[in-house]
């Protein structure tokens, strides 16, 4: 009987003593890039610096800033959600047992005594159960603890893209609920880890990439892509880039893993005419299997030729390697397009009778008409009525043409004149051509003149 009573005793005092160890539990964490959360309840945050905040972007102290202001091009290397080393790291984190005067510690170093960096916070805090605690480090303390740093201002004394020394890296709270002075007690520990990457954006090499028609070994992410055209948006027909082992996106090796791309659309002539500046990038995420599934690009104005620069952003979510180098990147019918009520490639031969009469949308004769059509019928209101009633009545005349070989033979005959005086226009000055034919005009008029006088 005796000894059935101290076990029950011993379990007794083993349970209340079970239920006396408080838990901390992490809420969330700010002040970052960006935060993520597995399944499991394991956070992540990362942190990206490239570019300058400046101006009504510049650091405040407590957010985030968008270094995507610069004017400069070809676009450079930017992030909208930039960090800085005066920017803290807030961990908003709920303890099951009530809090009074209790310390409160964060690291970046597993051990208790702080051998790797002395403790960032040491604070208190007082609250009631399950109430939201706040305690903050900032990023400059975990970049000055870090090899490939050793500064507060996060940035490398040499290398373009340099990351965390120790890819494992983790913040530790150490929070000492029951005021026994060690923090060692189950449930007093809680960790995440922290991942940071800083790009030089003056250099060409971090900045930008050759845009690419095809899977492209030698890229980084994604280096190019085909445009659809719809009412008032376009979007990515198709993508392109390099795959490492397990089809994800080609990456250095200890860049953050990637997030999507950013797509920045604007009217001008080639995508090396586009800055961060001009208009916001729009970010398309990829999903677990490294695919994007929404991917238009909206708030465009019909019939106006655009022009689309596309990024690579990574989780850090810096925004880099530019698709704006190299020839294929010059060609318009590649990185460029005109939206239109007409759904479709605009550059599909059901869109088009001169496509159906020669029988490619790359045929020459097609692309001094395209030419012609983004460089006159697009720069005024008559060309631009034009262009979108012939996109609205072409479709099934188009379709009705490539159906029959003589058909397209008249059809043929029909646009050369056209194409002929489309080359003239897109080559030469127009007034100097207005000359030329009034004076061929002219000289016809007195020649036939003179033959009528002639006795």
């Amino acid at each position: 009987m005796k000894l059935f009573i101290k076990i029950i005793l011993v379990l007794c005092t083993q349970f209340i003593a079970l239920n006396s160890q408080a838990v901390i539990t992490i809420q969330s964490v700010s002040g970052t890039s960006l935060t993520e959360s597995d399944s499991s309840g394991n956070i992540t945050v990362f942190g990206g610096m490239a570019g300058v905040c400046t101006g009504t972007n510049a650091a405040n102290g407590t957010a985030t800033c968008n270094s995507c202001g610069d004017s400069a091009v070809p676009a450079k290397a930017c992030n909208l959600k930039s960090i800085y080393g005066s920017l803290p790291i807030t961990i908003s984190f709920k303890s099951d047992k009530a809090l009074s005067n209790t310390n409160i510690k964060i690291t970046t170093d597993a051990s208790v005594s702080g051998s790797e960096a002395s403790e960032f916070s040491i604070s208190t805090a007082t609250a009631a159960a399950g109430t939201i605690i706040n305690a903050a480090l900032n990023w400059g303390y975990v970049c000055n603890n870090d090899q490939n740093f050793l500064n507060t201002n996060c940035i490398p004394s040499v290398g373009d893209e340099v990351s965390f020394q120790n890819t494992a890296r983790k913040i530790y709270l150490r929070v000492d609920e029951n005021n026994n002075g060690n923090y060692t007690d189950e449930g007093e520990l809680k960790s995440f880890d922290i991942r940071f990457q800083y790009l030089n954006s003056t250099s060409p090499s971090v900045n930008q990439q050759t845009f690419c028609t095809s899977k492209d070994a030698s890229a980084f992410g994604m280096c190019g892509y085909k445009l659809g055209v719809g009412d008032s948006k376009l979007y990515l027909q198709e993508i392109y880039g390099a795959s490492s082992a397990g089809g994800a996106p080609a990456k250095s090796i200890y860049a953050p893993d990637w997030y999507g791309v950013a797509l920045l659309a604007y009217d001008v002539a080639n995508v090396s005419s586009i800055s961060n500046n001009l208009t916001v990038p729009q970010i398309k995420k990829y999903n677990g299997s490294y695919f994007i599934s929404e991917n238009t690009i909206t708030g465009l104005i019909n019939y106006k030729n655009y022009c689309v620069l596309m990024g690579n952003v990574n989780k850090a979510q810096n925004i880099y390697k530019f698709n704006n180098l190299g020839a294929a990147a010059g060609i318009n019918s590649n990185v460029c397009a005109i939206p239109s009520e007409v759904v479709g490639l605009l550059t599909d031969k059901s869109c088009f009778i001169s496509t159906a009469a020669f029988g490619s949308d790359m045929a020459d004769q097609v692309q001094i008409l395209r030419q012609f059509r983004n460089e006159f019928l697009l720069t005024n209101s008559f060309g631009k009525s034009f262009v979108k009633t012939y996109y609205r009545f072409s479709p099934p005349m188009a379709h009705f043409i490539e159906q029959s070989e003589i058909l397209k033979s008249i059809t043929r005959l029909l646009l050369y004149p056209l194409i002929g005086l489309a080359w003239l226009l897109t080559h030469f000055n127009f007034f100097i051509i207005l000359s030329l034919t009034a004076l061929v005009f002219t000289l016809i008029v007195l020649r036939k003149r003179n033959q009528v006088l002639k006795p």
